[in-house]
């Protein structure tokens, strides 16, 4: 897990040679995919993040990078993503604090690789399926 999140962490802050950040750049060290939905004027983002196609971030969300959010996901209101990767269509529910993650539907595993899965109990966090 820690080289995975370490290799994605250098990509996005620029220290891979000949490796182009996909997506437009609309301000400094935040790139944005296509048909996005995101409250600008109410949400907090700081470089270096990737904002992936048709993700959706509410209200209230803060987002610290280096930070990858795959395509489809959705960050619901108040919400906290710091330093961490975000797979394809994983949401993020309301008022979650996300810290040095990797995130997907199912399950997500911080940098220590503790794994929890959806519906663990143990596991304060609470995430899912966007699609669903």
């Amino acid at each position: 897990m820690s080289d995975y999140w370490s290799a994605l962490q250098r990509v996005l802050r620029g220290e891979v040679a000949q490796m182009d950040m996909p997506g437009r750049e609309v301000q400094t060290g935040v790139w944005v995919g296509l048909n996005t939905r995101i409250a600008w004027g109410d949400v907090n983002i700081e470089g270096e993040v990737y904002i992936g196609s048709g993700v959706e971030i509410e209200p209230g969300v803060t987002i610290q990078g280096p930070t990858w959010i795959g395509s489809g996901s959705h960050l619901r209101e108040g919400s906290t993503v710091v330093r961490s990767v975000l797979f394809e269509y994983t949401r993020i529910a309301q008022a979650q604090n996300f810290h040095e993650m990797i995130v997907a539907p199912q399950y997500c595993v911080d940098r220590a690789g503790t794994t929890f899965y959806i519906g663990d109990e143990s596991c304060p966090l609470r995430w899912g399926d966007a699609r669903g």
